[in-house]
């Protein structure tokens, strides 16, 4: 009797012992699970961090950038390329030289890099302008006055009127960059002429030069005229504004009928 007692004593000991043991596995999972979430939650959180510093970092550089090009952009206007330095292009963007290391190589990648922004700026105006030109369904004369007073205006600006005559100085002296300059002004007239063959084609005339002449032609007087204004007071906006229509309306070889 006493060792049926203890055959039964040992199995219960035994049952609960292995009841025991499989709770303990599965504590133990439920543990590891848990601490497995944590951390995955844990490095999620990390990355989410660390995407939004890298996020702040990409903004204030292109802040940096930014600020650092306009001060490039006033600096080399009133002194030329030569005469620039790097030194107040950087204080007059609110920066130390060595921020300015940090973003170009040297005062000719500056010169180069501020070319190609404005030539993407003009080329998203263009684009910009064409898709509101498509949406608007307007007369044939108050269109063509549309596109050649937005030509114009985007023509005129005095100091890229200064600057682009300051590029061809600068492609003259240190031959060694016309590569890069040539290849930026290539993008920005292929802009131009597409959009005078836009011109052309909505007048209905067939002009006497190609698109990209005409273009030229325009940009040339344009600069011209635009530092003759910067200069001097023997012509007016007015008189300039006129010239700049008559030009483009003999290149176009079409006359609206001015209202």
């Amino acid at each position: 009797m006493l060792k049926v007692v203890l055959v039964r004593d040992t199995c219960v000991h035994a049952c609960t012992m292995l009841h025991f043991y499989k709770w303990m596995q599965n504590l133990r999972k439920e543990r590891n699970s848990m601490k497995s979430a944590e951390v995955k939650k844990s490095v999620g959180k990390l990355r989410q961090a660390a995407g939004v510093a890298d996020n702040r970092q990409a903004e204030k550089a292109a802040q940096t950038r930014a600020r650092l090009l306009e001060a490039a952009e006033k600096i080399f206007a009133r002194d030329g390329f030569e005469a620039a330095k790097l030194e107040e292009i950087a204080s007059d963007a609110g920066y130390t030289r060595g921020a300015y290391y940090a973003n170009f190589d040297s005062k000719e990648d500056l010169f180069i890099a501020l070319l190609a922004e404005e030539v993407e700026k003009r080329i998203a105006r263009a684009r910009e302008g064409a898709g509101a030109r498509v949406r608007q369904a307007l007369p044939k004369d108050e269109r063509h006055r549309a596109l050649r007073k937005g030509y114009i205006r985007t023509l005129k600006n005095r100091t890229w009127n200064i600057l682009f005559i300051e590029y061809k100085l600068f492609v003259l002296r240190h031959p060694e960059m016309r590569e890069k300059v040539n290849k930026m002004q290539a993008k920005a007239h292929a802009t131009m002429a597409s959009g005078l063959e836009e011109v052309f084609k909505g007048a209905g005339a067939k002009p006497p030069v190609s698109p990209l002449a005409a273009g030229m032609a325009l940009t040339g007087l344009a600069n011209a005229l635009g530092l003759d204004l910067a200069v001097s007071n023997a012509l007016t906006e007015e008189e300039v504004d006129k010239i700049m229509s008559i030009f483009f309306d003999a290149l176009v070889g079409y006359r609206c009928r001015e209202v």
